[in-house]
This record gives structure tokens, C-alpha cells and sequence, in this order.
């Protein structure tokens, strides 16, 4: 704190450090509540929502919450260095990131609890899979509970953290300074080795799925995207240490919040972007559906021929020619492109298909009467 500081000033015009923190939370703030929104609207709209959205919608409200503390606690003085601050300002950005700490600890539990829901429905028949699932629960929500109640019983009153005359005046008491390192690093390891592990596990399961090469380096690239957050809490590491100088902690701690943010809000991200597949292909399926009727008469092929419109044209060029056909078709969709089922790991051989597959055969009876042109030749 410094005497040549307005001991009346409130709040601070953001720059550098703290107004990194205002774009950069806001922005994966924004990303985050989009992305969410879409996967939510595609759930209901299918009528498939389960826990593992109500986790994320959960996760995604306190994660605004705590955007908005951070927001708060930058323009009050976080970020900063003691010379840069008075006494109210010196208090009350600490005070606010207390209130971060366990607004945050709280989002990235209900985050990565959605995470693991998904996985353990879609690993549902591999019971040694769903049990590190269940792992992973127990050290996320282990996690959160060390460091909500380890911070709220770090000093006594808590209000002694970001009020040192409680702690001269004899009315407060913390504990020592290694005890919230401790309890910063246990934050820390288990984040990473949650984030690292609900990369690894989705990767095993896809890894053995009946998905084309492409499809599955889709997924893995979004997999990839996720372990972001795991290099984003390793950055985060250095600044835990700095408790133990008890000097200028407004500005180092602001670079844990930093990293938190963004690691909260990849979460969110990673985990809604592959409904928004679902809903973008139900936007385009409806767009065009409307196309169908007027364009199926020249969708349908006879075996080895040229499409119905020019079979309808040419085939009553002879008076003897009949107006009634028997014959097989195909029935597809010209717009869409069609492969055959294949066995596992197949790049293309003509092996049998799958016996477990889904294939179906069509027989139809193409009725063609005659127009005006047979009648015309008679």
C-alpha cells in the first residue's frame, strides 16, 4: 500500500495485466454461454437431456458468477502492485478473490462432473472404464471440498485474509502461509490429473468405435482442444509459490485467476461443441427437406439406368410399348453421399459387411400411366 495513493480512489481504469483479465474472461465467458446454449436448445429439442446437461448448465451459472468477480476484483485493484493501491483498495481485491476462489473451485467441479456423465454413458458397457470414470468424480469433488473448506478455514475469522489489523489487533489468526500453498498445489495436481484423464479415457473409447479415419481425427483434435486446459493450469503453478513472499499478492495472484478463467471456459467449450453437431445437422436436414418433394421424381434410379424424368420422356416413342413396369430400384438421395458398411478397421477392402450392420433391401412397383404423347400416337 502506498501514502502518495488517493485514499479515496475506488476504482481503476484497467490496463495490462488486470485488462488482459477483463477481455479474456469475458470473452471465454461468451464463448462458453453460446456454445452451452446451443447444446441445451439441441437436448430439449430432442428431448435427451440428462444430468450430464444440467451439470454443464449448472457449472456454466457459477462460472458467470465468478467471471463477474473477476471482472470486479481487476477494476478494484487486483492485478496490481501494492504502490499502485490504497487500503481499500489493497482489502477489498483480496477480499474478492477470496470470494473467486470459491465461486471457481465450485464451476470446475460441476464442469468436469458433466464431462465425466458423458463418458460414462457413452462407456456404459466397460465396466473398467466406468470404474476410472468413477475415480475421476471422487478426486474432482475431493478437490473441490479440500479447497472450499481449507480456504474458509485458513484464518479466523475468514474476513483476518484480506484484513492484516485483525491478525495485530489479536482478534484474528491464520494459519501458516505453507498450509495455502499446500492447499493451492493439492487444487492443482488433481485439476491436471482429472484434465489429463478425460482426454485420455474419451480416446480409448473411440480408439475401438466403428467411426471413419477422419471422423475419429475430428474428435481427437477436439480431445487435443481440451488438454489445453491441462497446459493452462501447469502456467499457473509458480504463482501458487508466491504466497510465501506475502508481498504484492494482488498481482500475483491475478495470474491464477487468469489461468482459471480460461481453463474453466475451454471446459465448457470442449464438452458442448459435439451436440453443436447434432444441431447444425437438423438445421440443414430441415432447410432442405423442403426440396424433397419437388426433386424425388428424378431421385429415383432403375437398376442401371439414367434417372426417371428422361425414362418417362423416351419410353413411349413406340406405340407398343406398355405403361406398366416391374422392376427394382434404388432409393437414395442424390445430394448425399453413401458408403457401405464395413467391417472394423476396414480401409476400403471388399470384405463382408458387418452382421451386425444395418442394411436393407427395397422392391417397388413403379406405376406409369400414359400421357398424351402415347395417346397422341394411336
Amino acid at each position: 500500500m502506498s501514502t502518495a495513493v488517493d485514499p479515496n480512489a475506488r476504482i481503476i481504469s484497467p490496463n495490462g495485466l488486470p485488462l488482459a483479465i477483463l477481455v479474456l474472461s469475458a470473452v471465454f465467458l461468451g464463448l462458453s454461454l453460446v456454445t452451452v446454449a446451443l447444446r441445451t436448445y439441441t437436448r430439449l429439442a430432442k428431448g435427451i437431456f440428462g444430468w450430464d446437461d444440467g451439470f454443464i448448465v449448472i457449472g456454466t451459472v457459477v462460472y458467470t458468477a465468478a467471471t463477474g468477480l473477476a471482472i470486479y476484483a481487476v477494476l478494484v485493484g487486483l492485478g496490481r502492485l501494492e504502490i499502485e493501491l490504497n487500503a481499500w483498495q489493497w482489502s477489498e481485491a483480496m477480499k474478492y478473490y477470496i470470494i473467486w476462489i470459491l465461486t471457481y473451485v465450485l464451476a470446475l467441479a460441476t464442469v468436469k462432473s458433466s464431462v465425466c456423465i458423458t463418458i460414462m454413458r457413452i462407456a456404459s458397457t466397460k465396466m473398467n472404464l466406468r470404474i476410472t470414470v468413477y475415480v475421476l468424480l471422487a478426486i474432482t469433488w475431493a478437490s473441490f471440498f479440500i479447497t472450499f473448506v481449507g480456504t474458509l478455514l485458513y484464518c479466523r475469522p475468514v474476513e483476518t485474509i484480506w484484513t492484516p489489523t485483525l491478525i495485530l489487533s489479536g482478534k484474528g489468526t491464520c494459519a501458516p502461509v505453507d498450509t495455502f500453498v499446500i492447499i493451492g498445489h493439492v487444487a492443482t495436481v488433481s485439476t491436471i490429473v482429472t484434465d489429463m484423464a478425460l482426454v485420455v479415457v474419451p480416446a480409448i473409447i473411440l480408439w475401438n468405435t466403428q467411426m471413419k479415419r477422419q471422423a475419429k481425427l475430428q474428435a481427437f483434435g477436439l480431445l487435443s482442444f481440451a488438454s489445453v486446459a491441462s497446459i493452462i493450469t501447469m502456467i499457473r503453478i509458480p504463482y501458487i509459490n508466491r504466497f510465501k513472499e506475502g508481498k504484492n499478492l494482488q498481482f500475483w495472484v491475478a495470474h491464477i485467476m487468469l489461468c482459471s478463467n480460461i481453463e474453466t471456459g475451454i471446459g465448457c467449450i470442449a464438452s458442448s461443441v459435439p451436440s453443436l453437431r447434432h444441431f447444425f445437422r437438423r438445421d440443414n436436414t430441415e432447410s432442405g427437406s423442403g426440396g424433397v418433394t419437388s426433386k424425388g421424381a428424378r431421385n429415383f434410379f432403375t437398376v442401371g439406368s439414367e434417372p426417371r424424368e428422361r425414362k418417362i420422356r423416351d419410353s413411349f416413342r413406340n406405340p407398343t410399348d406398355l405403361g406398366f413396369s416391374l422392376s427394382t430400384v434404388h432409393h437414395g438421395r442424390a445430394e448425399e453421399s453413401w458408403e457401405r458398411l464395413r467391417d472394423r478397421d476396414d480401409d476400403g477392402s471388399d470384405a463382408p459387411m458387418d452382421p451386425k450392420g444395418i442394411h436393407k433391401e427395397r422392391t417397388y412397383a413403379v406405376d406409369i400411366e400414359m400421357n398424351d404423347i402415347e395417346k397422341n400416337t394411336r
